[in-house]
């Protein structure tokens, strides 16, 4: 884990703390927000079925409700998750302010319920991560943003091929990367990184998340990339035209993606920049620093072997 205990390293951090007030996973947001839904049984769906089909539909309020009901030991884990994932599309996307904030710190403590339960559980410790990176933004803390990079890099030791553990990485090197020398240099950051890391990712999957954030990441950068966010945004779409997205989340993401596509087509730049801020989770956190205290680091669950 990146954690520094020595006296200089506190005083970089200190440094940092105003560089990285963006490096946080909004680039990682949609990766880390993937589940299927599971059809319910002939005899009837248990709760986490039921929540899942929920989620599904884009009923995320009544999903955190019904996933939080669940009771059976062995769902604890997928239905904190789900509840956790829940808030975040909750907080981002469609709350705004205190209830925005709300739902992010509902967001982390589900997360670490999940991997109390199940430390293993890859999709809550990511999940962690978004969440805690967000809150690192909104209070400008250098020591979430840190945090969240340790979160997906022990998921990345643990999966290191899997594709949407890459391209949450490539997502947190992207944002850290737009923050300057200071934060290259401290944080290890790079947007030449986060290429590379899209790239890898996307040589054994079309998973709709990261087509999409690879596409964010290409339109946020110099001319001949916003060119190339057009071709790879135009493929990825065909891929995906005339059919029914697994969820609610991946029909918002493919309806974000045209947005955007349709601004980098005006070549013009200062749409393109109007573009990624109107499809961005949590877009006005940072202006939400004084609405509640900032949530703890919650303690770390390391891997533990059965």
């Amino acid at each position: 884990m990146l954690f520094c205990k020595s006296t200089r390293l506190r005083e970089r951090l200190g440094i940092l703390a105003m560089l990285t007030k963006h490096i946080i996973t909004s680039a990682a947001f949609s990766l880390l927000i993937m589940a299927a839904s599971v059809p319910a049984h002939a005899g009837g769906a248990t709760l986490l079925e039921e929540a899942r089909i929920l989620y599904s539909s884009g009923d995320f309020a009544k999903a955190t409700n019904v996933a939080n009901a669940v009771l059976h030991p062995a769902d604890l884990a997928d239905a904190y998750s789900l509840a956790c994932k829940s808030q975040l599309i909750l907080g981002g996307f469609k709350y705004a302010e205190q209830e925005s904030v709300s739902a992010l710190h509902s967001a982390i403590e589900y997360c670490h319920r999940a991997l109390q339960q199940d430390p293993k559980h890859f999709e809550a410790r990511f999940n962690l991560a978004v969440a805690l990176g967000f809150e690192g933004r909104r209070v400008r803390g250098a020591s979430y943003a840190t945090r969240s990079r340790a979160e997906i890099e022990t998921l990345i030791a643990q999966y290191p091929n899997n594709p949407i553990a890459l391209g949450a990485l490539a997502g947190w090197h992207s944002e850290a990367s737009k923050e300057g020398f200071l934060a290259r240099t401290f944080l290890g950051a790079s947007r030449k990184k986060a290429r590379n890391l899209f790239r890898s990712a996307l040589e054994n999957s079309q998973d709709i998340a990261l087509s999409y954030e690879y596409v964010r990441f290409l339109s946020a950068g110099k001319k001949a990339e916003r060119y190339e966010a057009l071709r790879f945004g135009h493929a990825f779409m065909n891929q995906h035209a005339g059919k029914v997205p697994p969820t609610s989340f991946e029909t918002m993401l493919l309806e974000r993606a045209a947005t955007l596509l349709a601004a980098l087509k005006s070549e013009e730049k200062q749409q393109t920049s109007k573009a990624l801020l109107d499809i961005a989770a949590f877009p006005d956190i940072k202006d939400y620093d004084g609405m509640l205290p900032k949530y703890p680091l919650p303690p770390e669950i390391d891997l533990i072997s059965p």
